[in-house]
C-alpha cells in the first residue's frame, strides 16, 4: 500500500462533499473552502485523544472551520454540520476507521443536523424546539437536538451518529 494512501482516502471523503451539502449556505467558494479544511484535519492527532476529549476537539475544529469560511458563510451550524458529516464518513470508511482508531469515538460522534434530521428528531421527541435552518443553528440549539438524538439512539440500541442514515431524506425509524 502506498505511504500516502490514508491521506488520499481522507481527500476522497472530503471531495465527496457536494453542492447539495452547502446549498444556500454561502457564496461561491464555500464548498472548496470546506473541502480544503477537511483534507487538512490531522486525524493522527485526533486519534491520540481520549474519547471523552472528542467533543472539545470538535468544538475547536468547528470554530476553526467557521473562521476559515468566506465572510458571508461563517455560520456555526454550517461548520458543525460539515465536520459531523466528515467524521461520520470517516467512521464508515474501514481504512480510516482502523488506522485512526475512530471506533473509540463512536459514542461521542454527533448526528449531522439538517432540516430532515431536525424535523425527524422533533417528531420523535416532542420537547425539541421547531427546526429552523442550519445557518441559524446555535451551539445551544444543537445541544438540545444532540441530546434528543442520544435518547432516541439509546432506545434504538445504536449511537446517535447512525440516526443520520435512518433520517436521511425523511425516511425515519420504522416502528
Amino acid at each position: 500500500m502506498r505511504k500516502d494512501f490514508l491521506s488520499s482516502v481522507q481527500n476522497f471523503i472530503a471531495n465527496a462533499f457536494s453542492n447539495s451539502i452547502v446549498r444556500n449556505m454561502g457564496p461561491t467558494g464555500t464548498l472548496e473552502c470546506i473541502r480544503k479544511f477537511l483534507k487538512e484535519i490531522d486525524l493522527n492527532a485526533i486519534s491520540k485523544k481520549n474519547p471523552s476529549q472528542y467533543t472539545q476537539a470538535l468544538d475547536e475544529l468547528t470554530e476553526k472551520l467557521r473562521q476559515a469560511l468566506p465572510r458571508d458563510a461563517r455560520y456555526w451550524g454550517v461548520a458543525r454540520k460539515c465536520l459531523n458529516l466528515f467524521f461520520r464518513d470517516a467512521l464508515y470508511n474501514v481504512y480510516i476507521r482502523e488506522a485512526f482508531d475512530l471506533a473509540k469515538f463512536e459514542t461521542y460522534l454527533e448526528i449531522p443536523l439538517d432540516s430532515y434530521v431536525g424535523r425527524a428528531l422533533r417528531r420523535e421527541d416532542g420537547e425539541l424546539p421547531r427546526w429552523h435552518t442550519v445557518k441559524g443553528l446555535t451551539r445551544e440549539e444543537s445541544a438540545k437536538f444532540q441530546a434528543a438524538a442520544s435518547r432516541i439512539a439509546k432506545r434504538e440500541n445504536t449511537h446517535r451518529v447512525h440516526l443520520d442514515v435512518v433520517y436521511w431524506r425523511g425516511e425515519g425509524i420504522s416502528k
